[in-house]
């Protein structure tokens, strides 16, 4: 029996059919693990490394407290709390951690907010309002301009190139909310913010990236909270996320740029540059 017609033989057997089964399946497991690395961002700690925030003010009374509120595991989407250190000068900092962008499964992207609660303490009386008063209090945030250009014709892996900042009062809220509910609100007001900063826009092609960012918060007496401690605090809210836009327009600018088998170790990892927050009263 010539080598062909025992092959066309096993072919038509059962063995011969269970095993093109199997095969069919194992080709399709490989392809489906090919798309997922090809299109998702990978990070080796699950979250974007981060050089952290530097938290300063002009107002040399004035000190803030800052905690972050995010989620790190999409199944059972708990959000956990991170609390500001001292870095090695001495200087309160803030480390930022997101989840990866997802490409391919985008619905996870919405869990990767990071919400982050400012509590600013010794505010001089002049900015403290009076009873149906409004004033005002700027927050500056700065990214370090060494790591990427102010202009180019490609995007790169900076938060401040993929990302965007809400900033936010919330009268509603008190100190000893769960990390649920303060996620829950903050986001809520985010996901309705028709005015949402980032530092990098899109023109023909080039992306131009300005230094920092500025927003301008009303607040009330509405917004002074009372902590554990009998003090008195400003309470603030921000959010850090991605912008859609941007990160899909990098990603395919990544894939675009493959051109060998190493795509099934792509892996993007993604860097928080923002360097400082500075609160400032006017």
């Amino acid at each position: 029996m010539n080598l062909i017609k025992m092959i066309d033989d096993f072919n038509k057997s059962s063995k011969g059919k269970i095993f093109k089964s199997f095969f069919a399946l194992f080709v399709s497991i490989v392809m489906l693990v090919t798309v997922c690395l090809a299109y998702s961002w990978f990070v080796k700690n699950r979250n974007i490394a981060s050089s952290g925030m530097v938290i300063t003010s002009k107002n040399d009374e004035v000190h803030a407290d800052f905690s972050s509120y995010y989620i790190e595991d999409v199944d059972t989407k708990t959000v956990l709390k991170g609390q500001q250190y001292n870095n090695a000068n001495g200087m309160p900092t803030l480390d930022m951690n997101m989840l990866p962008y997802d490409v391919t499964f985008t619905s996870v992207n919405q869990y990767a907010a990071v919400v982050l609660r400012v509590l600013i303490y010794d505010i001089p009386e002049e900015f403290i309002p009076a009873q149906n008063q409004t004033k005002y209090v700027n927050l500056v945030i700065s990214r370090n301009t060494s790591l990427s250009p102010a202009s180019n014709n490609e995007l790169d892996a900076y938060f401040s190139t993929i990302g965007q900042i809400g900033c936010y009062a919330n009268s509603t809220l008190s100190l000893n909310d769960s990390n649920q509910d303060i996620y829950d609100a903050v986001i809520t007001q985010y996901r309705a913010d028709q005015n949402i900063m980032k530092f990098t826009t899109s023109n023909n092609s080039t992306y131009t990236k300005v230094s920092h960012l500025n927003r301008s918060i009303p607040y009330t007496t509405a917004n002074f909270k009372t902590d554990s401690n009998n003090k008195s605090c400003l309470v603030l809210y921000m959010c850090f996320d991605y912008n859609a836009t941007l990160a899909q327009e990098y990603a395919s600018q990544e894939i675009d740029s493959l051109a060998s088998v190493n795509s099934l170790e792509q892996k993007y990892d993604m860097v928080s540059d923002i360097s400082g927050i500075n609160v400032d009263f006017n």
